[in-house]
């Protein structure tokens, strides 16, 4: 029998987040690109995102038309643009912000396991010349419900929080208290032995 949703945040009634949830404030849009079947997890954070913000998209890889539309968008003027993802030659927010002026206006996000999202990357030469930027410093992540095997790997929804902080100093709360949320409610839903994996 499939289970009821809620309305608002599409997550089964049980473990409804609709009370984490408030409106985060920041002029850099965001479009997440999710790879594969991540749209699908459980424990996704990106799903969530554009029900914090008017700034957040999300498109689906497998979306030939969206994705071609965005990549002719970004052909047509690519300096609006910047791929936050970590490759040797990306370039730290903070030292982007300090030596480029006008700011871009449209910071792009793999959502996706790093292996899917690193292959992404490399079959779509059309995002390799776009700025690839990183986060400035490592930050410790709070994502306590899903592993990684990424050393200091943050969740799509810290790295879009902390990243939008980096670029205008945009308040993380809301991002934040979205996750606090997940952990919760999902925690209390695990049986005690699979707690103690995520611990």
């Amino acid at each position: 029998m499939a289970r009821t949703l809620c309305s608002s945040c599409g997550q089964p009634l049980a473990t409804c987040l609709c009370q984490f949830i408030s409106s985060a404030q920041h002029s850099t849009s965001i479009i997440i690109i999710q790879c594969g079947k991540e749209s699908q997890h459980p424990k996704n954070t990106a799903n969530l995102l554009p029900l914090l913000s008017d700034h957040i998209t999300l498109v689906q890889a497998a979306d030939v038309d969206t994705m071609s539309r965005l990549r002719n968008n970004i052909e047509s003027n690519p300096n609006k643009y910047a791929l936050l993802f970590p490759i040797p030659e990306s370039q730290s927010i903070e030292e982007y912000v300090q030596q480029n002026t006008p700011k871009i206006e449209v910071l792009l996000v793999i959502d996706g396991t790093w292996r899917k999202a690193k292959r992404f990357f490399y079959e779509n030469e059309w995002l390799q010349p776009l700025s690839a930027l990183c986060l400035s410093r490592e930050y410790d992540s709070q994502y306590a419900i899903r592993k990684t095997s990424v050393t200091n790997g943050l969740s799509t929804l810290e790295a879009i929080a902390y990243s939008l902080n980096e670029l205008e100093k945009a308040d993380v709360k809301p991002f934040l208290q979205l996750l606090n949320g997940i952990n919760t409610v999902f925690t209390q839903r695990m049986p005690s032995d699979v707690k103690a994996r995520y611990k």
